[in-house]
């Protein structure tokens, strides 16, 4: 429960989260199939070592879709924080493996830019697979609503228009804490 609690640092929630971890080990009866599929991913990942610093930010296996979000760098000194949210058929137990790749590849090419830009800093990521993502066929066809009757994506810009102008609010991006711009590319010279 400490684990998931909003407004306590990182460091702590990870702790309390590889307790819970150690205790679904000991007890793996307590989890379903897919909850004891993504606590071996989970495990692989945390015991990989090396850089870059892995925190487990939320955990909950004991649903019958796991839940997990897993942390790359030291959040709670991070500078520069980016929050990765896959889509379609990405629920913890399917592609923690995959989304552990990619957050590792992205977090190195993040903080290797903050260096040759001479921007100082940290840079923390947070691979956010701790929701039931859809499923394609529930993608395609929601309950056999055909795609006029569903509601249109959220536009950047509004929270509540799909008119206003700006791509679908689908993407996140690194931003800087102290004033909320976002951390460009290098433009290619």
């Amino acid at each position: 429960m400490i684990g998931n609690l909003p407004g306590i640092p990182f460091a702590a929630r990870d702790s309390a989260n590889r307790r819970m971890l150690d205790f679904y080990d000991a007890h793996p009866s307590v989890l379903g199939d897919r909850g004891r599929v993504a606590l071996r991913e989970l495990q692989l990942i945390r015991d990989q070592g090396g850089d870059p610093q892995v925190s487990v930010v939320a955990l909950d296996l004991t649903g019958s879709v796991p839940k997990v979000a897993v942390g790359y760098g030291d959040l709670d000194l991070a500078d520069h924080l980016t929050w990765q949210v896959p889509g379609m058929e990405s629920d913890a137990d399917k592609a923690l493996r995959t989304w552990d790749r990619a957050s590792r590849n992205l977090y190195e090419e993040q903080q290797d830019l903050l260096e040759r830009r001479n921007r100082g800093g940290l840079a923390g990521l947070v691979a956010f697979l701790s929701y039931d993502t859809p499923d394609l066929v529930d993608s395609l066809n929601e309950k056999g609503c055909s795609r006029s009757c569903r509601p249109a994506p959220v536009r950047i810009g509004s929270p509540t228009s799909s008119t206003a102008p700006g791509p679908p609010a689908t993407a996140g991006s690194a931003t800087r804490r102290d004033s909320g711009r976002p951390i460009r590319p290098p433009s290619a010279s």
